[in-house]
């Protein structure tokens, strides 16, 4: 089924094939960091899992040259709240609930990550003091490419299965990170499809070893694996627009996999 719409700024369509939904952007993909701020609330969440998953250590500032270390602790659905270590000082536990501009910041994997805090209140988790506060509207999550990405070796499975037409194509995947991924097609036709701007929906990315799940990914470039043969395997980029908390962490641990494996030979 082919479905149109038009906007002042944009045109859009979007084809639906069993098992895989895909929309064509007729506009330039732009890499600025704008790019970069997640707005929706859903996928908000499943960064913030990620970074409680991970325990990761944020540093909060609070204004007036004030910051601390703290670490995520849970999100509370119920309320819609994010939970949040106190400081170790007891006048910077004082003074957070009365800013209005506290400024978590973290690094994770090469990612930067920035959100900001506001409503911020004590309360009770399990029997101990935390702060709390509404889950941010929006945030940064800016992925430097020279740090995030790393190679899928070619002794690993690890593919994406692509339903097109009533049929499931594997792609191999050529790297992989939190955000996104590349994969390598040699398919002319395929090659069509996978145009920069498409999005993909009900698709599944295997990793092996570490099992598979669906995700969703827009396609961000193509370009060809070796220059000198530009009608030869297509290299495409994508970046992940929607993914469960649980397989962002299987992801985290494949790349630290190959990493242990790439150490162990040299």
């Amino acid at each position: 089924m082919l479905a149109t719409t038009q906007t002042a700024h944009r045109r859009r369509t979007m084809l639906r094939h069993k098992g895989c939904t895909f929309i064509t952007y007729l506009h330039p993909i732009m890499n600025k960091q704008s790019d970069h701020i997640v707005r929706d609330q859903r996928q908000i969440i499943n960064h913030l899992t990620l970074l409680i998953n991970e325990k990761a250590l944020i540093n909060l500032n609070i204004g007036n040259n004030e910051s601390f270390i703290t670490t995520l602790i849970a999100i509370d659905t119920d309320t819609h709240s994010l939970l949040f270590d106190l400081s170790p000082k007891e006048y910077q536990n004082r003074q957070l609930p009365g800013t209005s501009n506290a400024v978590f910041r973290t690094v994770l994997s090469g990612i930067k990550i920035k959100f900001e805090g506001k409503d911020i209140a004590k309360t009770n988790y399990q029997g101990d003091a935390v702060f709390a506060m509404p889950i941010p509207e929006s945030m940064l999550w800016l992925q430097r490419r020279q740090f995030y990405r790393i190679k899928s070796p070619l002794s690993k499975t690890s593919h994406l299965k692509l339903s097109v037409a009533d049929k499931v194509i594997p792609l191999r995947l050529y790297d992989i990170s939190i955000p996104g991924f590349s994969l390598l097609n040699d398919s002319e036709p395929l090659n069509r499809i996978l145009s920069p701007g498409q999005i993909f929906k009900d698709c599944r990315l295997a990793l092996d070893g570490l099992g598979e799940d669906a995700i969703e990914f827009i396609v961000l470039y193509r370009i060809p694996l070796n220059p000198n043969k530009p009608d030869k395997t297509m290299k495409i980029g994508c970046r992940l627009t929607s993914i469960s908390p649980a397989f962002e962490s299987c992801i985290q641990r494949y790349m630290q996999q190959i990493e242990r494996e790439l150490k162990q030979k040299t």
